[in-house]
């Protein structure tokens, strides 16, 4: 039967990995024009075979064998192959960086600019849909980031300032950008971290390509704290693990510089802060607006806490102690609380530990 036929092509392309291409394109192409036949009833199976294709033989040659006829300039007799897009996103690993850069990102872009061509000429139909397939080609981000092999080439000053303009001006990307930076970020930290020698880098590679990373760390984290505070108080998961993952690689001189200037906003944020009323901490009200600023800093303080040295902990301990002490604001004394326990939480002999050990005798223990 034909599901049993691609079946056995999909282990071809795994066996055969690149050398899959150029000898099995005419079966590519045909199981995709196959895919694309309105009555076809074997859909999965086909996505199963082109989705091999795309781990085996890698994105950029297997979209020269499928282009994905997006252009302005497609002619009636193209088939254009949007659907590609979502299928082609799980598939994507160690490919090479360069190829989003140089080809996938001015597409990307292309889409986005004829999306407001036709929004200024009142077509809102096409508008949305150029629109969704410009993101559903920034989708594909996520897995160029995982783990390409020319990160010290590819991820360029100019490359890494563009996601920081994304990631502040727009919204609908962020989710987006920020999986895929952390994608990249905890593999390469991970790779660091193994001598096992068995990943698609090698400890001195990656660790390489973490010192590389590391250089845009201050800047981006930065940008994610300002894009934080300004976020609703339902919608920033994400962001808390991009930016964890920024702290894992940033050099501890870094971290304690950028703590410092969260402490300073916080003192900033307490002097003219008002407890917020019972109708702002509704989950309707907190899924639209932002959250006092002194709770957003304190916020993230509290995410910085595992990287922090014996100084900078007892800043926060200061912190902390001074508002749990505190009961205007109850969700701050939480906050402050909360602190507290994950310094607690930090490894037995950590500065962080012995503090809280020595601030509990003299302080906690009392007040609680």
């Amino acid at each position: 039967s034909w599901a049993l036929v691609f079946l056995l092509i999909a282990a071809l392309f795994q066996r055969l990995s690149k050398f899959a291409h150029p000898a099995m394109d005419g079966v590519l192409t045909e199981v995709a024009n196959m895919r694309m036949e309105p009555e076809f009833e074997l859909k999965n199976e086909a996505d199963a075979v082109l989705g091999a294709a795309v781990r085996a033989i890698g994105p950029q040659a297997f979209l020269e064998v499928l282009p994905l006829n997006l252009g302005g300039d497609l002619r009636k007799d193209q088939a254009g192959r949007a659907w590609l897009l979502p299928l082609m996103k799980s598939h994507i690993r160690n490919a090479p960086l360069k190829y989003f850069v140089d080809t996938m990102l001015p597409l990307a872009d292309s889409l986005s600019a004829q999306s407001k061509q036709f929004a200024s000429k009142g077509r809102e139909i096409e508008a949305k849909v150029f629109s969704a397939l410009s993101q559903q080609v920034w989708a594909l981000l996520g897995g160029f980031f995982n783990v390409p092999a020319d990160i010290l080439n590819s991820f360029t000053p100019s490359f890494a300032h563009r996601l920081a303009v994304e990631l502040l001006e727009s919204p609908d990307l962020r989710p987006t950008i920020c999986g895929a930076l952390q994608t990249l970020l905890v593999a390469v930290h991970t790779l660091a971290n193994d001598d096992s020698g068995l990943g698609p880098l090698t400890k001195q590679q990656a660790l390489a390509a973490q010192t590389h990373l590391a250089q845009f760390a201050p800047d981006y984290l930065a940008q994610l704290f300002n894009v934080f505070a300004q976020s609703p108080g339902a919608n920033r998961g994400y962001m808390v693990n991009t930016i964890t993952a920024f702290l894992a690689v940033i050099t501890s001189a870094d971290i304690n510089a950028t703590f410092a200037r969260v402490c300073a906003m916080l003192d900033e944020a307490l002097k003219t802060h008002e407890p917020p009323a019972a109708a702002e901490l509704t989950k309707g009200y907190l899924e639209a607006h932002s959250p006092p600023n002194a709770h957003t800093m304190m916020d993230l303080a509290i995410i910085m806490t595992p990287y922090l040295d014996a100084e900078h902990s007892l800043m926060l301990v200061r912190a902390a102690h001074m508002l749990a002490k505190q009961s205007e604001d109850q969700i701050l004394q939480k906050k402050g609380y909360k602190a507290i326990s994950r310094l607690a939480e930090q490894p037995t002999g950590s500065a962080a530990h012995q503090l809280i050990e020595s601030t509990l005798s003299a302080d906690l223990i009392p007040m609680l």
